[in-house]
């Protein structure tokens, strides 16, 4: 293979990468509001102390994976307009989803413990509700 085919190809490699900058951005909104509906959807089934145990097995175990979200987020840059753009195109699906949400924890909140359940998920690294609080 000529020198010059290698270098192509080296430099075809590359242009996505400098190009999905934006990309990740856009990429991990979709994973926060994604896994704020994945929260939802697990707290929709709390309706007595039992779903409530098996709820928080499942963001204890959802856990690692919403943190890495966030940690994804926090190690972005300030984004360029360009991107705030982008990102508010979806702002109506984040705010459905946020609602939904908060929607959820205050119903789950208002069962018995339930105050209890919430908080001690507060607590935990900033909270995997920290999006939802008033």
């Amino acid at each position: 293979m000529s020198r010059a085919v290698r270098w192509g190809a080296v430099i075809l490699l590359l242009i996505p990468v400098g190009c999905t900058k934006d990309e990740d951005y856009v990429e991990v909104a979709r994973e926060q509001r994604s896994a704020w509906q994945e929260m939802a959807d697990i707290l929709a089934k709390v309706k007595d102390e039992k779903s409530m145990a098996d709820a928080k097995t499942a963001l204890v175990e959802r856990g690692p994976k919403y943190e890495g979200i966030a940690r994804k987020a926090k190690a972005l840059p300030k984004p360029s307009a360009e991107v705030v753009k982008r990102l508010q195109e979806d702002e109506f699906l984040i705010q459905a989803t946020l609602k939904n949400l908060r929607t959820e924890v205050e119903r789950v909140g208002k069962l018995p413990g339930g105050k209890e359940f919430i908080k001690q998920f507060e607590s935990s690294s900033q909270g995997l509700f920290s999006a939802v609080q008033p």
